[in-house]
């Protein structure tokens, strides 16, 4: 089991990003297993309202689950998408002020590490671009010669 959490704090110091502020799934999985991954476009402002918190009030867990139930899918926990493969995570490591426009050097300055995140999982099939910042980190590594 790979603990997400760690593993990305340790490449993020290594390529000499700044923690402070960095937001990372807290969970641990076997990569192998994982699919599909779902990428949204950042996480809360406070990291126990995330995909992969505890709290019952976490606006990110009710909403997740509420549109896989939307879909006929019974699931009770963040955890339960996981166990079928399914691995979501943020295009952006860090909160955003919604109040100003984001800018693509912001979402850029994200695109190492969501590669290293990416790179994870080698039986990945589907990757779910879930709204602009998503979109827009895409068409940034294209014009770097990368694609997802």
């Amino acid at each position: 089991m790979l603990n997400i959490k760690d593993y990305l704090s340790e490449t993020a110091a290594k390529n000499g990003l700044v923690l402070d502020g960095l937001h990372f799934p807290g969970c641990a999985l076997d990569p192998k297993k994982i699919k599909a991954i779902m990428i949204d476009e950042a996480p809360p402002k406070k990291p126990n309202d995330g995909f992969f918190s505890q709290s019952p009030k976490s606006s990110y867990v009710r909403t997740t689950l509420g549109l896989f139930r939307l879909a006929d899918i019974d699931v009770t926990s963040v955890q339960d998408i996981l166990d079928m493969g399914i691995y979501i995570t943020t295009t952006l490591k860090a909160p955003r002020d919604k109040a100003k426009p984001l800018k693509a050097d912001e979402i850029k300055a994200h695109i190492p590490l969501l590669e290293e995140e990416l790179a994870l999982f080698p039986n990945l099939k589907m990757i779910m671009l879930m709204g602009g910042t998503a979109i827009k980190a895409r068409e940034k590594r294209d014009t770097c010669g990368q694609c997802i």
